[in-house]
């Protein structure tokens, strides 16, 4: 073909960027009418090589590479359903959700709602919420990184200030209320045999789901009463109102173990964050925290009341470790 007669090199792109990335593939895309369909021309063949199969190799190359990076951001899902499902699966799902995105990372952000109304879904009922969670610990590992909370401040707070005090989370904390164990399933990459799966049953559960400072990423399990606090602060709900509704949650919708876990509701050494000695911090007093109404002390009475112990020390050490794990980044008003 005369050089004269070749299209502008940004119709070249165009044309090629859609022909490669159709989402049934370059022959069915060959098949359709387009503006620029004379650019096939340019694509040289060989008599064993025609321009179809050239394109097609390109075009192959394209969707395996989308298929290798759903494979890694949901191991667990494909560990569960099986590699050839999961690949099968995967390309139905990029023919409804072609991706539109600058980075391969965000390829996936609907594989959780396709697969929710898929027969999959079916013959494994957890598995839309399982890729629910994989995506979430995605998101938290990429989240963006912000400065640890500089825990000297606690101590210049004044205390008629405390009820007013607000949380910033990282952005790496996701909380997520969930139908079936299928943290336990991240944990364990979905790397369990069929019997182990024929005996998951569906139970609710909360997580809390963040980034370490070393980039690793963790699911912990919480209460309910501590899902409820953690989620009011999330929210921006100042402390006092946050403690406030949990005073009446317990009062209201009291139910067998509930007062257990309100004594946990601030997380100690025991519970779901590491430990580490020598806090370094005195204690804060919870008469700081009590708002005008008096509630926070009823819930204190109450927790008393079933010889549960809350410690002074119990506050400083949920600040100070969740300051420590990048969970919380900044305190403001």
């Amino acid at each position: 073909m005369p050089a004269t007669s070749h299209p502008p090199l940004s119709d070249l792109q165009k044309w090629m960027r859609w022909v490669l990335t159709h989402p049934r593939g370059v022959t069915a895309a060959l098949k359709q009418q387009h503006p620029l369909q004379h650019c096939l021309q340019v694509i040289g063949e060989t008599p064993t090589v025609n321009r179809e199969t050239r394109l097609s190799i390109y075009g192959n190359a394209y969707f395996a590479r989308i298929v290798d990076a759903l494979e890694a951001n949901y191991s667990s899902v494909k560990n569960i359903v099986g590699t050839r499902p999961f690949n099968d699966w995967a390309r139905k799902y990029l023919i409804c959700y072609p991706s539109t995105f600058k980075s391969i990372d965000d390829v996936g952000h609907k594989f959780s709602h396709f697969l929710s109304q898929t027969p999959l879904n079916k013959k494994f009922p957890f598995v839309a919420e399982l890729a629910k969670v994989e995506w979430a610990a995605h998101q938290s590992f990429f989240a963006d990184d912000t400065p640890p909370l500089n825990t000297s401040l606690l101590n210049k707070i004044p205390k008629q200030k405390w009820p007013q005090l607000k949380l910033r989370f990282d952005p790496s904390v996701k909380l997520l209320k969930l139908s079936w164990p299928v943290d336990d399933l991240w944990r364990r990459d979905g790397k369990i045999n069929r019997q182990q799966i024929k005996k998951i049953r569906r139970g609710t559960s909360h997580v809390v789901i963040y980034r370490l400072p070393d980039k690793q990423v963790r699911i912990s399990r919480l209460s309910r009463i501590q899902f409820s606090f953690l989620s009011l602060l999330h929210s921006g709900r100042p402390l006092g109102k946050a403690l406030d509704i949990l005073s009446g949650m317990i009062q209201l919708n009291r139910r067998p173990g509930d007062l257990l876990a309100g004594a946990q509701v601030f997380p100690s050494v025991k519970t779901w964050i590491p430990a580490r000695k020598n806090a370094g911090m005195t204690a804060l007093k919870y008469s700081r925290l009590i708002d005008g109404n008096g509630r926070l002390t009823e819930l204190f009475g109450l927790l008393r009341k079933q010889k549960e112990r809350l410690r002074e020390s119990d506050i400083n050490a949920w600040f100070q470790e969740w300051s420590e794990n990048g969970v919380i980044t900044s305190l403001f008003f």
